[in-house]
């Protein structure tokens, strides 16, 4: 979404709006549990499946592009549908300020430390981009406080030599 909007804005090409338009509908049908959205959805398409885990980055990544639609449109069906996803990553965020992985269904942790995409680490920070948009419209101080937290999670893994642990 993010970039088909760059791209609108830089090459002045209706299309681009159009096709974001045509994603942001799409993701606005697979929304699930608690605001999240699937991942690997082709996956689970051809299994005919629903998804039983719900990554919070993806979930957190698509809330960004979900408010610079929103901004785009003025469309109120992509501002709840990115509120109800930062409600998900804000209602996960763990007490030390990272949030879990993985959560299933009935918002069970299901992080297995097997992959670093499967475990809590410093790659969340970049969700505090979508959060702190929302939190510019709609002035709904979690979400500025689940951004600090992430990103104050992220520099506890920051090592001396300026790397992050992972």
């Amino acid at each position: 979404l993010t970039t088909l909007l760059y791209l609108y804005r830089e090459m002045a090409d209706v299309r681009y709006l159009k096709k974001a338009k045509l994603v942001a509908d799409w993701l606005l049908t697979i929304q699930d549990f608690g605001g999240s959205f699937p991942t690997a959805f082709y996956l689970l398409e051809t299994a005919n499946k629903k998804p039983d885990v719900f990554h919070t980055f993806d979930t957190g990544v698509t809330l960004n592009g979900l408010v610079n639609i929103y901004r785009q449109t003025q469309e109120a069906k992509y501002l709840l549908a990115a509120e109800k996803a930062a409600d998900f990553i804000s209602n996960f965020q763990i007490r030390d300020g990272s949030l879990p992985a993985m959560v299933d269904r009935k918002g069970k942790i299901k992080d297995n430390f097997e992959t670093w995409s499967s475990q809590p680490g410093g790659y969340h920070a970049k969700l505090a981009i979508g959060l702190l948009n929302i939190y510019d419209l709609t002035k709904e101080t979690k979400y500025l406080r689940t951004a600090k937290n992430l990103c104050d999670y992220a520099l506890s893994l920051q090592r001396p030599d300026g790397q992050f642990f992972t």
